[in-house]
């Protein structure tokens, strides 16, 4: 389980950043960076916060397979902020901003899963709405410039070869997303809550893709767009992750999944552009669509759940419901308690996520932007460049003439 978490972070997610023409340089290979920074320096402060926050006086911190998954998780959070500001931030500022909010979902977490001991298996709260408001928070602060406004008229787009090896990425997340959300369960075994999570998690994903192709017909007059098939279909297992090991029931886990796919569609053709227009919100690898909406209604169902919790239920599934909630303690518990405990959790992530940003935000404008947005030329070696001085660009120019290039900017229309 661990090594499929690890390919879901190092090659999931690179893959799936891939689709920009002109920046598949810097969105694979400032994903690999950015990831491995965010999980060594995660190794230390879950250690440091986990005893600041939670009292757990330990001496020394014990790094094992559990301490590695923790480390990737946080990866994830940082990736799924760097969607937001792909081709739009330096690496320089990138690693900042990693650093920033390696703090800020460490701090998270140790309150959400040692004070509140909130039910979040999957990570549908502290993992992807976190990065996901976090990333959206510093792109909104981030572009107020001028002349950041004005480098943002060269819109991102992605063509035929492009979106194909980024939907490999999708197919890496899709069927490796089990584990991602089961890890905690422990090993899978027949009646465990690993097991019960695995199929919830299996069965929302499959109903996330049977709702994102009706709703990408549906908004595209009876074509598909590969953008919504990217990314909508994964909206699954980011929305039942809260709930995975909770007793949804198969025909729940389906429901999720499938207005989980139809929200993220519906923001990639609807929301998205409107987002963009009214307020500039720059977004673009659609975090918001993926993982901030999805997140949400995956904490809503984790709040409907505990609402519902009854500890003799639970008994007869053949586990506690304090596997779902944490320590012995919470037997005393009322359901609406653990609603609260939710709330709190879904709150706090928020707080944090937005005011993780503003402080990223803030550093990152100390710092020299990219001479050009969406583009490698900046930071990495690019040979087509030498053909273009020749003037031998005129490919490209005809590319964007006939319509072969997509602009997601422009995706609605």
């Amino acid at each position: 389980m661990f090594q499929d978490i690890h390919v879901m972070i190092f090659i999931g997610f690179g893959i799936l950043m891939s689709f920009l023409v002109q920046g598949s340089f810097t969105s694979t290979g400032h994903s690999l960076f950015v990831a491995m920074f965010a999980a060594v320096f995660n190794i230390i402060n879950q250690w440091v916060w986990a005893n600041v926050i939670n009292g757990t006086n330990e001496s020394g911190f014990r790094i094992g397979v559990d301490i590695l998954v923790d480390a990737d998780f946080c990866a994830g959070a940082v990736l799924i902020s760097f969607g937001a500001l792909i081709g739009r931030v330096s690496f320089f500022q990138l690693i900042i901003m990693a650093a920033v909010e390696v703090v800020f979902y460490n701090i998270n977490a140790a309150v959400c899963y040692g004070r509140l001991v909130a039910a979040d298996i999957g990570g549908s709260m502290v993992i992807h709405t976190f990065g996901a408001y976090f990333g959206l928070t510093v792109s909104l602060l981030l572009d107020r410039t001028t002349s950041r406004k004005e480098k943002r008229a060269n819109k991102w787009s992605s063509d035929h070869n492009s979106d194909t090896l980024a939907m490999i990425g999708t197919l890496f997340l899709w069927c490796f997303w089990p584990s991602f959300n089961a890890y905690y369960g422990g090993i899978v075994e027949a009646g465990g809550v690993g097991e019960r999570v695995v199929v919830n998690t299996y069965l929302s994903l499959c109903g996330s893709v049977a709702a994102t192709f009706l709703a990408s017909a549906y908004f595209g007059n009876g074509k598909l767009s590969i953008v919504d098939v990217q990314n909508a279909t994964l909206a699954g297992g980011v929305a039942i992750g809260a709930a995975s090991n909770m007793l949804t029931m198969p025909g729940g886990a389906l429901i999720v999944g499938t207005i989980a796919g139809t929200v993220s569609t519906f923001g990639y053709n609807v929301l998205q552009p409107k987002l963009e227009k009214k307020i500039g919100l720059a977004d673009t690898c659609g975090v918001h669509n993926l993982h901030g909406m999805p997140g949400l209604l995956g904490a809503i169902v984790s709040i409907i759940m505990s609402s519902r919790a009854d500890p003799s239920v639970y008994s007869k599934s053949g586990y506690s419901w304090t596997t779902v909630w944490g320590d012995a303690d919470r037997n005393s518990y009322t359901a609406m308690a653990l609603v609260g405990l939710q709330f709190s959790s879904l709150f706090m992530t928020l707080g944090l996520a937005v005011g993780g940003g503003v402080v990223a935000a803030f550093l990152l404008r100390l710092i020299p932007d990219l001479e050009v947005f969406y583009q490698d030329g900046d930071e990495y070696i690019v040979e087509e460049e030498e053909h273009e001085e020749e003037g031998h660009g005129d490919e490209e120019m005809t590319k964007a003439e006939t319509g072969s290039e997509t602009s997601r900017a422009d995706h609605s229309a």
